[in-house]
């Protein structure tokens, strides 16, 4: 596997505990006495998720783009 590969993968293995961001905001901001709604942490969740879709996506591109060269 490349360099860039394998970056590629740690990359991925490390944002993919999206759940457990959101679980540890939530409890930070319950126990610094801040109320946040629990519809504000799933609004996080979906836009952390969107970022990694679009990483995932350049990531992919710049891939196949290293390959073909």
């Amino acid at each position: 596997m490349s360099k860039t590969m394998t970056k590629a993968i740690k990359y991925f293995l490390f944002f993919s505990i999206t759940p457990a961001v959101g679980a540890i905001i939530y409890f930070s901001f319950k126990l610094l006495g801040v109320d946040i709604r629990l519809e504000y942490i799933i609004y996080l969740l979906i836009l952390i998720l969107f970022v990694k879709i679009i990483v995932g996506g350049v990531v992919v591109i710049v891939l196949k783009k290293a390959k073909e060269e």
